[in-house]
């Protein structure tokens, strides 16, 4: 028991110290990176601005650079979403997943039905990410392997537990990809032990017609205090 209680920790320090790692690279992409590129496209602008009237196969050429430019810019940004959702803090889970979502629909056109209640209390911060990488980690999987066209995302709170479901109409997925399936350290072998050192379980129906995958995680103690201290 004591060599269990030794890993689990070690699994958790793992953890948090690349939740932590995800901040500092995520914080320093958006607020250094992605702003010196955004400098050089103001300079830009300026040189384009006097050189095109005068040349304009030069004026052009700047104005594609600027094109890259910010298509860099918003790629950068969207990395640094993925690494680490500032709306998590500020919105909650709820919130975070539907940001989330509307992008993740926005650039890969997939359909999405929510049922993320805009009142869902806060859980402690290392549950709301971990649901939130459950999210993130499904949905990734329904754009490569699952060829849906469609998917839902609900978010419940029921006596003692939270259960986040992501449902598509898809393929299905093979047994030897739910096992080899790993992306950063957060696929789903990664998922289902973390949520299992939670004190949660991770769920995976899948047939012909679709996949669910559904998250599952306890509410103790500490949970139902924070909660208590939200709502005063």
């Amino acid at each position: 028991i004591r060599a269990e209680l030794e890993l689990s920790a070690l699994h958790e320090s793992l953890w948090q110290a690349q939740e932590r790692e995800r901040r500092r690279i995520a914080r320093e992409l958006h607020d250094s990176t992605a702003q010196d590129l955004v400098a050089a496209m103001m300079t830009l602008d300026l040189f384009r601005e006097e050189f095109e009237p005068r040349n304009p196969v030069a004026g052009r050429k700047l104005a594609d650079t600027q094109a890259l430019l910010e298509k860099a810019v918003n790629e950068i940004r969207t990395l640094s979403y993925l690494l680490h959702p500032p709306r998590l803090g500020e919105a909650g889970l709820a919130g975070a997943i539907r940001h989330y979502a509307a992008g993740f629909g926005e650039r890969t056109g997939l359909g999405l039905t929510l049922e993320l209640p805009a009142d869902f209390e806060r859980l402690e911060e290392r549950y709301e990410l971990m649901l939130f990488r459950v999210a993130q980690e499904a949905l990734g999987n329904i754009h490569r392997h699952s060829q849906s066209e469609t998917t839902g995302i609900r978010l419940v709170r029921e006596e003692r537990q939270v259960i986040l479901e992501i449902s598509d109409t898809g393929r299905g997925i093979a047994a030897g990809i739910l096992e080899r399936q790993s992306e950063a350290g957060v696929g789903i072998r990664s998922m289902r032990e973390r949520l299992r050192q939670m004190g949660g379980r991770l769920e995976i129906d899948t047939d012909g017609s679709g996949t669910t995958v559904r998250a599952i995680l306890p509410l103790g103690e500490n949970e139902e205090k924070l909660q208590l201290r939200v709502g005063r």
